[in-house]
């Protein structure tokens, strides 16, 4: 069996918890009223970080690590908080139309997708060390589709998505390229065509009189 390598206690349920990929001596709790960094210790969990957000409690539906320095937390309102070493630095909100709530996050190599009540919004990050992101592609399911969890093929071209936690739908990560359209720019008609030089011609040499 295995051994318990650190124990906390928390007041709020918890409904996610996560190590950092990038550094397994730290993780993460989040749920009803409840966001909570954790650093391991000789044993002990102690809670870290997580400083300069807004007063009012909030619910935190997902999270994800992303490139080791970041973690960005969704909450039931559709807001999206970017902590940068434990430290909130930004929150964009309302990321999902008609105020819905983001339900789960999944990470790329460029950026993030945000999922929610029928929605997916795709998100890349400016610049390698940046903590802003800009959205780049939203994708209609339809508002009666409540999307509980997703997954991104190799590619990152395609999701494939969970819809009312029983039905997969496979939709593009990227939109379509715009169709091709017609030239109709006016051209001009091209005019008679020279006739072919004939093989057997020879021209005159230079610098030599011709025969009479």
């Amino acid at each position: 069996g295995g051994s318990v390598l650190g124990v906390a206690k928390v007041t709020q349920p918890v409904s996610r918890v996560s190590f950092n990929p990038w550094d397994s001596a730290q993780l993460v709790t989040t749920g009803r009223k409840l966001l909570r960094l954790w650093r391991m210790v000789e044993g002990t969990l102690q809670g870290f970080g997580a400083t300069g957000l807004r007063k009012e409690v909030q619910n935190y539906s997902a999270h994800i690590w992303f490139m080791g320095d970041l973690l960005l937390v969704a909450t039931d309102t559709g807001d999206i908080l970017v902590l940068k070493h434990g430290e909130w630095c930004k929150t964009f909100p309302s990321v999902l139309p008609n105020g819905s709530g983001v339900t789960c996050l999944l990470g790329l190599s460029k950026g993030f997708v945000a999922c929610g009540a029928g929605y997916a919004a795709v998100f890349e990050r400016v610049g390698n060390d940046s903590d802003f992101f800009r959205p780049v592609h939203l994708v209609q399911l339809g508002t009666d589709m409540q999307i509980s969890s997703m997954a991104s093929d190799p590619s990152e071209t395609a999701l494939m998505v969970l819809v009312n936690h029983a039905r997969p739908i496979r939709v593009a990560l990227a939109p379509d390229p715009p169709a091709p359209t017609l030239d109709r720019t006016p051209h001009p008609k091209p005019g008679p065509t020279a006739p072919a030089p004939d093989p057997t011609h020879r021209p005159p040499h230079r610098g030599h009189a011709l025969p009479l």
